[in-house]
């Protein structure tokens, strides 16, 4: 009797499609063990079925790209992203606020990314930030005044008498000071070798790749290698001295946050990186509207009830405001637009946000697919609610993602002008 999937024949194992070469979207079975299939479920964030027959698994892979090393047969998983390589980059850019001071209409700097040569685009990423911390390294790591406490034979600074009385008031010979050092071991600087160490503990990079990471590791000695796990990325205030950290302080973010971490305890192995489109969707266009606001204040992810009595919150993607009050939601959503897979739960979603907010406006951003109807605007019957669907070009080649999410912003803000004239008279 041969094996089924959803009342399928599953393929001959011959037939089976290698890890090492999917897209984005895939569907199928594929042959795991145990403990490969729930490093993909856990850390790749695929949704996985099965054991169906010897090891067979059913895979979706959605909007995950990703590069990574299973943990029980070494086997290379690398998912490649549908759009072209330059569109993905360029939309980090916007989405990460990379290039924003010196290339803030452009993304010239692309130039100078092999995005052609390398494997894919994690090593593409890669190869860059390596370019990027050279220079820095060329120029200088920065230092500050870093302050201490320690036991000494002589006063170095000034004498902690709290520590001291704890450590050496019977005849230690020894004083309590507390002093400052000019050291290059600072959180701008520490960050940059954890990331760097990162890099290092993932096996796939070419030997090239390998090779510049251990060689900028080696470069910053006196700097403690410290752990920033996800959501643990300090905030840091830019002056004149560490400004230009923030590009690369940039690029140290996204890694961390794609990282794939190794699900054994106790052991520091970083097996891959992840790179969810949709989320880098909803941070592209966000960080979009952030920027270019205009007259309106619009806020990122903000919490409010859904429910008079209960406590289920609604956390639209964003919310535009005007002299302080809520005028309109906007929510980002990256996936195919064509009507046979349109959900209307999406338009749904929307009017509920617009609902519990008391405002009448509701966007709702896709990318476009192949029909130019894609976008289109309705009001909602025996309600003022107004839902408006827009979209933007991912998948073309050449496409200029910065000036396209602009000019999304800026027709979605001259609906709402147009509405509200009077009251943008009277905020003026």
């Amino acid at each position: 009797m041969s094996a089924t999937l959803a009342g399928q024949a599953l393929p001959d194992q011959k037939e089976l499609t290698d890890l090492a070469e999917l897209s984005e979207y895939y569907r199928g079975p594929v042959r795991l063990d145990q403990e490969d299939a729930g490093f993909v479920r856990n850390c790749l964030k695929f949704d996985v079925s099965g054991p169906w027959a010897d090891d067979l698994y059913h895979i979706e892979v959605r909007s995950h790209v990703c590069r990574a090393l299973l943990p029980s047969s070494k086997r290379l998983v690398r998912v490649q992203p549908k759009m072209p390589i330059r569109n993905v980059l360029e939309m980090l850019g916007v989405a990460y606020g990379l290039y924003m001071k010196k290339h803030g209409d452009s993304f010239n700097d692309l130039a100078e990314v092999e995005y052609e040569t390398a494997p894919d685009i994690f090593e593409t990423l890669v190869r860059h930030f390596l370019d990027k911390t050279e220079i820095k390294l060329r120029r200088g790591l920065i230092s500050d005044y870093v302050w201490r406490e320690e036991d000494l034979t002589t006063i170095r600074g000034r004498i902690s008498f709290d520590l001291h009385i704890r450590h050496n008031l019977i005849g230690q010979g020894r004083i309590s000071c507390r002093f400052s050092e000019f050291l290059r071991d600072i959180p701008e600087n520490q960050v940059l070798l954890w990331t760097l160490f990162v890099l290092s503990r993932v096996d796939f990079w070419t030997e090239d790749t390998k090779h510049r990471i251990f060689a900028a590791i080696r470069r910053f000695h006196g700097v403690s290698l410290i752990a920033h796990r996800k959501g643990e990325f300090p905030d840091f205030h830019y002056h004149r001295l560490n400004d230009d950290y923030r590009d690369l302080h940039a690029w140290a973010r996204l890694f961390l946050n794609m990282t794939a971490f190794s699900d054994n305890v106790g052991e520091i192995r970083f097996r891959g990186f992840v790179l969810d489109m949709n989320d880098l969707f909803e941070k592209y266009i966000s960080q979009a509207f952030l920027e270019n606001h205009g007259q309106f204040e619009v806020k990122d992810q903000r919490e409010g009830p859904l429910f008079q009595e209960r406590n289920e919150p609604i956390r639209p993607d964003l919310t535009i405001l005007l002299n302080g009050r809520p005028v309109a939601v906007v929510d980002a959503k990256y996936k195919k637009t064509k009507e046979e897979e349109f959900k209307n739960f999406d338009v749904y979603q929307m009017i509920a946000y617009a609902t519990a907010l008391g405002v009448d406006s509701a966007f709702l951003v896709y990318p476009q697919g192949s029909d130019s109807n894609d976008a289109w605007q309705a009001k909602v019957r025996g309600s003022p609610i107004e839902v408006s669907v827009q979209t933007v070009k991912l998948a073309e080649e050449g496409v200029a993602l910065r000036q396209q999410a602009r000019t999304l912003v800026e027709k979605v803000l001259q609906q709402l002008q147009n509405k509200r004239s009077p009251d943008l008279i009277r905020s003026g």
